[in-house]
């Protein structure tokens, strides 16, 4: 029995946080995560998201702090969800509200 491939997704409910000061950057308003194009078995996904407003500038541009990613996945009913980190980043890109994370992989949430 082969398992499926998964080639994109949607959703609403996600945010960024600097874990080391326990700050939250922001939260999306939307977000979408398609399976990146260079081939059939290629590994990877391209995010895209829209901030709900604008992340702090002093606080994204700040090097030292190690961005942390979780997107919630529901199901139709908004019943049942899930939590996954999004990682790691091989490009990410803010312009305004909209965020842009080339070549990530979901992993479980730690509880």
């Amino acid at each position: 029995m082969s398992g499926y491939v998964l080639k994109s997704m949607t959703g609403i409910d996600g945010e960024v946080t600097l874990p080391s000061i326990g700050a939250q950057l922001g939260t999306f308003q939307k977000w979408s995560l398609k399976r990146r194009e260079d081939g059939p078995t290629s590994k990877g996904f391209v995010l895209h998201a829209v901030f709900a407003y604008p992340p702090n500038d002093l606080l994204w541009n700040q090097e030292s702090f190690t961005k942390r990613i979780v997107l919630t996945i529901k199901n139709r009913e908004k019943t049942v969800f899930k939590q996954y980190r999004v990682e790691p980043f091989e490009e990410m890109v803010l312009k305004g509200r909209a965020l842009q994370c080339e070549g990530v992989e979901l992993w479980p949430l730690e509880e």
